[in-house]
């Protein structure tokens, strides 16, 4: 946070701002504090233009490190224990690797080109989920054909 002044004919305000990004990936500014003019400043602190400015560094110091405070991230642990055996039979794993593939996917178009092709040969099978299915698995277990098959029933293909 930092410090910005604005001049009237009448008097210089102080505000306490803030630097953003917009969505746009535009920069703006908030006013998250005013602090008062400069007349009433120097008439309270009995000091000039200078000393203002060093009280609203020292103000703007003090928001940002309890904006810092506010929005710091919290860590969490999770335990792990080398120690225990994993049980059999059971599924600890999930396979999110694809999230990543089907985002390029979209970003290319793959599933209106399929739209487009089931539409024109009226086609009742789902082009799209069996299209992303064979190249998401291919890519992330390239070494198995298995294993296309055995994850279209519970992640891909769901038949319209």
């Amino acid at each position: 946070m930092h410090i910005t002044t604005t001049k009237s004919k009448n008097a210089e305000s102080f505000y306490i701002t803030q630097t953003f990004k917009k969505k746009n990936s535009s920069s703006s500014l908030k006013h998250i504090k005013k602090l008062d003019t400069l007349a009433e400043l120097s008439e309270k602190l009995n000091t000039d233009r200078d000393g203002v400015m060093q009280l609203a560094h020292e103000h703007a110091k003090i928001e940002t490190e309890k904006y810092i405070k506010e929005n710091e991230t919290k860590t969490t642990l999770i335990p792990f224990h080398s120690d225990r055996y994993l049980d059999y039979n059971q599924q600890k794993f999930y396979t999110g690797g694809y999230l990543f593939l089907q985002s390029v996917y979209y970003e290319l178009g793959l599933h209106k080109l399929c739209r487009k092709i089931r539409a024109k040969h009226n086609c009742k099978y789902d082009l799209d989920a069996g299209l992303s299915g064979l190249i998401f698995t291919r890519i992330l277990n390239p070494n198995s054909k298995h294993s296309y098959l055995s994850l279209k029933n519970s992640i891909f293909c769901q038949a319209n």
